[in-house]
Formats: structure tokens, sequence, C-alpha cells
């Protein structure tokens, strides 16, 4: 995804920071093998992350901590990514929200990374699930997506930035 660099002129470049408006997104339906991953001796090559893809520019090294926070339509904040490793990191899934057995087995689950604080162009993605309920057996589960029209919120250095941008439902209609 090149859009940043499409969206990249002197004005940007002369900020102190800047967030890109991300694209539009898709709340995909995952597959019905509940997220059953290839064997790890079988060849393939990483999927793309599933969610909304927020890109931002740091002219340098940020002073302090980097936050990116999704805002729903009634202006209440449902995820905050940062830069410290310590923080809370919201919106970015390791296991089962909600208890119960994850969606892929723990070899294969990737750990979230801290936002980047240093500087340059860095990507951060937020998946858009509200809630997932372990079924009654353990294995169903019931996941609640979110759509509509959301804000971003870069905070840095003391200062905030704001895109707003939409999440659709998956065209399939699944």
């Amino acid at each position: 995804d090149i859009s940043p660099l499409r969206a990249l002129d002197s004005s940007v470049l002369a900020s102190d920071a800047y967030l890109f408006k991300p694209a539009d997104a898709i709340n995909y339906v995952q597959g019905g093998d509940e997220g059953t991953p290839y064997q790890k001796d079988e060849p393939q090559a990483e999927n793309p992350a599933e969610g909304a893809y927020i890109y931002y520019y740091l002219k340098d090294r940020a002073s302090g901590p980097v936050t990116v926070e999704i805002v729903d339509a009634s202006g209440k904040t449902i995820a905050t990514m940062s830069s410290d490793a310590s923080a809370a990191t919201a919106g970015r899934r390791r296991r089962a929200p909600g208890g119960g057995i994850p969606n892929v087995s723990p070899p294969w689950q990737g750990t979230p990374e801290p936002l980047s604080a240093a500087a340059g162009i860095h990507r951060a993605v937020w998946e858009p699930i509200a809630s997932v309920t372990p079924g009654g057996d353990g294995f169903r589960r019931t996941t609640t997506r979110l759509t509509g029209t959301f804000t971003a919120k870069l905070t840095v250095n003391g200062k905030s930035y704001t895109q707003p941008f939409t999440v659709k439902p998956d065209p399939r209609g699944v």
C-alpha cells in the first residue's frame, strides 16, 4: 500500500507530525475453518493484516509516547494503540477476547508490537471487532463486528491530529 507516498508533499514533510487520511476498510468475515493455519512446514506467505490501516508521519523522533486512538461516531474512544509497550493496546488482539479457545494456535499467533516513535512514515492497524463471545461448547463463537464512521486520532508531542474513515461490512453478506 503506497497511498501515504502518493499523499506525501512538501507541506507534509514540513510538518512535525502528520496523520494521513485512512482508506475505507472492509470488515471481512473470516472463513469457516476458524482460522486454522497451514502447518509450519507448508510454504506460505504472511497474509496482510486485517482492518483499517492508519499511517502517520513523524519528522523527528517523538519526545514522548505516540498514541493512535479510534473514536466512534458518538465520540467514545474504543481502541488505543501506543508506542509505550506497557500501555493498553485495545484493538490489537492476541488471544480470544472474552475468553475461550483462541482462534489460532499460540505458535501461529503474532505478538502485537508497539507503535513506532521514530522519524518516518509508520502504520498502525486496527481490527474493527467489538467483542467475541465463546459458545457453550468452547468452539462456536459470536463475533460482534464494527462498521460505520470512525475517527483516527494521533497524539504526539502534546499535539493531536484527526482523520475520519469508514469501515464497511463484508460485501459478501456473510
